[in-house]
């Protein structure tokens, strides 16, 4: 009798849902934070990409330049390609 009464009371309060509430608060909260991290890390990420993708072809045009005079040198030694690194071709 005294929780249908204490029931009475909250619903006429309009407290009688507050903890599934609050619990269900919390989580939403909780999530938003996980996903705004998230959106962040993705914007920053994002943000480096064109710097990233420059040095990528950077790097990659060193590289090839380097294979390049590699192959020149193979060929001045009298290399062959049976010599040569494999990974050069």
């Amino acid at each position: 009798m005294m929780e249908f009464a204490k029931l009475l009371r909250d619903i006429a309060h309009g407290n009688w849902l507050t903890d599934a509430q609050d619990d269900e608060t919390l989580r939403l909260r909780a999530q938003n934070a996980r996903l705004k991290a998230a959106l962040e890390a993705a914007s920053e990420a994002l943000a480096e990409a064109p710097l990233w993708h420059a040095q990528h072809r950077v790097a990659s045009n060193i590289l090839l330049d380097l294979r390049e005079e590699l192959a020149e040198l193979a060929e001045d030694a009298g290399l062959d390609g049976r010599t040569a690194d494999p990974r050069m071709h």
